[in-house]
């Protein structure tokens, strides 16, 4: 079945009908491909009534791994285009490309992994897969997460920067939306263990109800996250690259923490006006900010440099 051609001319489309195309438009192109791909969150989650209806403003997509660039290509022959993303260092991966078109409100988001999920990554996939749902979308059929694992999906996208992004309350809200939809405890830690989630999503897990003890030795990509989850910025992602530079490089990383390149200083932060006058004003206030959290941020990343040297010695 075909859905409505994307073409070069420009429509007034209302948020919520490009939202529906576009998510119609992306499974189909995936599967012309013969790529898996999954729909996160959006509509899907609505329909799961997992959270109230709401405009959003990009699809999600899951991809397979290995996958990622045919789809791109595929997405940039239509038009599509990566939008601008600063070189700057993460604390944990970055996880998707965000594609932008001139002639549609909403961008596409496509994932290679989704954070929080810290099994292998091909097993993660192949278990959402597996127990994926279908659903009718402009015609189409689009696959998604079942309704347990989106559940985890959506616990783990309030949890991942909930110092810098408030999302902490959407947790109470998503465990009454879970238990009137029947899911159970058992379900939920049963999934959470099969995608390597129980830790990530603890705060959740255990607000439903589920006995999660944290982990005694937990691993690198756990501690990883739970740095991510307490940085309101990206001060603790430039400390840990300035730990482990090189001590040749470690000045020019610092300059950079602290004076990014200004096309690296609008990627970060859009909002900023036009000029000279926005780029100093941005530049100051990264720099206020960013002395604010250095004193808990160099604490973090100092135990955890020294957790990995241990490890390291005792390897």
């Amino acid at each position: 079945m075909g859905v409505p051609h994307l073409t070069e001319r420009k429509t007034a489309l209302h948020q919520r009908d490009a939202i529906n195309l576009a998510t119609a438009w992306v499974s189909y192109r995936a599967a012309r491909l013969g790529i898996r791909a999954l729909i996160l969150k959006g509509p899907i989650a609505s329909r799961q009534r997992l959270r109230a209806e709401k405009l959003s403003t990009d699809v999600d997509i899951l991809v397979e791994p290995g996958q990622m660039k045919r789809l791109i290509d595929e997405l940039q022959v239509a038009g599509w285009q990566e939008r601008f993303s600063p070189a700057i260092p993460w604390l944990i991966e970055l996880h998707s490309i965000t594609l932008i078109h001139a002639n549609w409100p909403v961008d596409i988001d496509a994932h290679h992994y989704w954070p929080g999920f810290l099994g292998d990554r091909r097993a993660v996939f192949d278990d959402l897969w597996n127990a994926r749902s279908s659903h009718q979308i402009a015609g189409v059929t689009i696959f998604a997460p079942d309704r347990v694992s989106n559940c985890l999906v959506l616990a783990l996208h309030a949890l991942r920067r909930p110092a810098a992004e408030g999302r902490l309350d959407e947790i109470p809200t998503l465990v009454d939306a879970a238990k009137r939809e029947g899911i159970t405890v058992h379900e939920l830690t049963f999934r959470a263990r099969a995608l390597g989630a129980t830790q990530t999503a603890r705060p959740f897990l255990q607000r439903f109800g589920a006995e999660i003890p944290a982990e005694m030795s937990p691993s690198d990509d756990l501690r990883l996250w739970n740095l991510n989850a307490n940085s309101r910025g990206h001060t603790r992602a430039w400390l840990l690259a300035v730990a482990r530079a090189p001590w040749q490089r470690k000045p020019a990383l610092l300059f950079r923490a602290a004076l990014p390149r200004p096309t690296e200083l609008r990627g970060l932060h859009p909002e900023l006006e036009a000029g000279w006058l926005g780029l100093i004003r941005g530049w100051a206030r990264r720099i206020a900010n960013g002395f604010r959290e250095i004193p808990g941020a160099f604490s973090e990343v100092s135990r955890f440099a020294t957790i990995n040297r241990t490890r390291g010695r005792k390897r």
